[in-house]
């Protein structure tokens, strides 16, 4: 299996790459893990939050395949909730139907690949405060790595 922040690495790695959503949020700067703090949070933002992690199979394929589970969170603080909705349909875009071939490990070498990213759900922008919009997407992927026992 794989740390959970090496998986989130590579999903907010392939989001950041995608232009059309960079520039719909404003920059690769307000694409973050979900736990990420600093002095001040900048809106737009889209955050990525790590699910369950389940093994696949029995044997050594346990060791291999797991089933991997996250959220995308948008936050804007718009008059209304096109933003969340229109960044979120970017991101959705961004991952849908793609995969993640070779993403690295700490030390940069190839280690997993998603196999295909499927979308589980969405919940379209809901007011969760007086300014702040909060839209989420629910994706899933099986993960093969490519080195078990390291």
């Amino acid at each position: 299996m794989i740390e959970p922040d090496q998986l989130q690495k590579a999903i907010v790695a392939k989001l950041k790459a995608n232009t059309d959503l960079v520039t719909a949020i404003g920059g690769v700067d307000r694409i973050k893990e979900n736990y990420y703090q600093a002095s001040k949070y900048v809106y737009p933002a889209l955050r990525v939050d790590m699910g369950t992690q389940t093994p696949i199979g029995n044997g050594t394929d346990r060791l291999r395949l797991s089933q991997v589970n996250w959220m995308i969170r948008v936050f804007s603080e718009k008059d209304s909730s096109v933003e969340a909705n229109n960044i979120l349909g970017y991101a959705m875009k961004a991952l849908f139907y793609t995969q993640i071939i070779n993403a690295t490990d700490k030390n940069d070498l190839p280690a997993f690949t998603f196999v295909r990213i499927d979308l589980t759900s969405t919940n379209s922008a809901e007011r969760i405060s007086e300014r702040l919009w909060l839209a989420e997407a629910f994706f899933s992927s099986v993960v093969n790595t490519l080195n078990p026992l390291n």
